[in-house]
């Protein structure tokens, strides 16, 4: 009963499957759990779930707060949202190029980014084209 109390535990949001949260919510003691785990393999893998769960939740929620910011315009969270999910893009390489478009000698873009849209203009130009278009007018004056 005090095994599945502790697994429980593990699972909630309010312990972000951190085991010694978990122990003092089910009231027993962490070196105790961590004895059974060691010897008890079926209660070893149902801790080791338990702990993807929990950590399932915490991404769950944290996604929830991501969106809830992004959907009220905050820029900070929609740049570490695109620097996490396309860090191959968003490096923290800078380059400095001139601009036609802009009264401002230089526009900084990163250099994986430069390299991302020369690599696009050669390989498929009209796919380039497309995303060109997209991109503000001071940064589409530089390909």
């Amino acid at each position: 009963m005090e095994k599945q109390k502790f697994l429980e535990a593990l699972k909630l949001e309010t312990t972000g499957a951190n085991v010694l949260l978990a122990c003092k919510i089910a009231g027993v003691n962490r070196t105790w759990m961590y004895q059974c785990k060691a010897e008890d393999s079926n209660f070893s893998q149902e801790w080791d779930l338990a702990i993807l769960s929990g950590r399932q939740t915490l991404r769950d929620m944290a996604y929830s707060v991501i969106y809830k910011s992004l959907a009220d315009g905050d820029k900070k969270i929609a740049v570490f949202v695109l620097k996490s999910l396309e860090s191959d893009i968003w490096d923290n390489d800078r380059l400095e190029l001139p601009t036609q478009t802009s009264s401002e000698p230089v526009c900084y873009v990163s250099s994986g980014f430069a390299a991302t849209l020369k690599k696009m203009r050669e390989e498929n130009p009209e796919a380039f084209q497309r995303e060109r278009a997209k991109l503000p007018e001071k940064v589409q004056g530089l390909t």
